[in-house]
């Protein structure tokens, strides 16, 4: 019988330290079923800023997204104004492609609502 309990790493996560923010992520969230509508939300909006860049860019920014989003939550985001759009805009802290993804997730959002 196997334990479910027991984390299984494919080639590449068996050889990163455990402190490896791939490991990490590899132990605590990939794979993982999402119940929470606002952590899925999270995800997405994760996704989305990941496009061309590497997954290790959005995991060390993964913390700053929850903080500049309100922790995901859907009903905050989803009442964001013209102010809340440039004060993202403006965040250092997180990725800040274009305006229009920015606008396409609180689109995304107000339709989930």
């Amino acid at each position: 019988m196997v334990n479910i309990s027991q984390n299984f790493y494919c080639d590449y996560t068996s050889k990163l330290e455990k402190n490896n923010l791939h490991r990490i992520y590899h132990d605590t969230q990939y794979g993982f079923l999402v119940k929470d509508d606002n952590e899925l939300f999270g995800r997405l909006i994760l996704e989305i800023n990941q496009a061309g860049l590497s997954w290790e860019t959005i995991l060390k920014k993964q913390n700053n997204f929850k903080i500049a989003y309100d922790n995901f939550n859907i009903e905050k985001i989803a009442s964001y104004d013209k102010n809340d759009i440039s004060r993202l805009l403006n965040n250092a802290e997180i990725i800040r492609k274009h305006k229009d993804n920015i606008d396409d997730m609180l689109g995304t959002n107000r339709i989930l609502k």
